[in-house]
């Protein structure tokens, strides 16, 4: 019997180290061996939402030729229409661009054919100070911060020759912002 219960002395005396050695484990920090560093890495992923509206105002919102015959032009000064840029956010440029009308073809340069015009914008900005045609986008200005405001004019040529005695056309300048 008393080998017996030696054997489960030393039985639960195992156990016993085996269970402070766990704890040792679990509870100590990190032993670094001599000469080595101890590294570990983790990421943290970050979702935000960008504050900051982007809008664009325009003033007036209309402008009447009036009637045109061939190769007749009309234009507005270049401080005749307003962009402002009442967004929070800068408009790294500003674009605009003509659209063709009903019956009327808007075209970057006339090319004999009949019902064909152009239209042309003037600013007081930077970047276009000239008469500038307006068929595909053109950079009116850049860099707009918020509060200011950016000036231009419409320019528009009849061709030399229409086929009829066309109606009211209308043709829609569009102004983009794009930050």
């Amino acid at each position: 019997m008393g080998c017996t219960k030696k054997m489960e002395m030393k039985k639960l005396w195992l156990i016993e180290l085996i269970v402070v050695m766990l704890i040792v484990a679990i509870t100590s920090p990190t032993i670094v061996e001599v000469g080595k560093a101890a590294n570990a890495t983790d990421t943290v992923s970050v979702t935000f939402t960008p504050s900051g509206n982007l809008t664009i105002d325009v003033g007036p919102v209309g402008w009447a030729a009036g009637s045109l015959y061939a190769s007749e032009s009309a234009s507005t000064t270049p401080t005749y229409f307003t962009a402002y840029n009442n967004g929070t956010v800068t408009w790294a440029t500003l674009y605009i661009k003509a659209a063709t009308a009903s019956d009327m073809t808007l075209v970057a340069s006339f090319t004999g054919s009949a019902d064909e015009f152009m239209m042309y914008v003037n600013g007081t900005g930077t970047d276009i100070t000239t008469w500038t045609e307006i068929h595909t986008n053109q950079t009116l200005e850049t860099a707009v911060t918020p509060t200011s405001t950016e000036t231009f004019g419409l320019k528009i040529t009849m061709d030399s020759a229409f086929t009829d005695d066309w109606s009211l056309q209308t043709s829609v300048v569009s102004l983009t912002a794009v930050d």
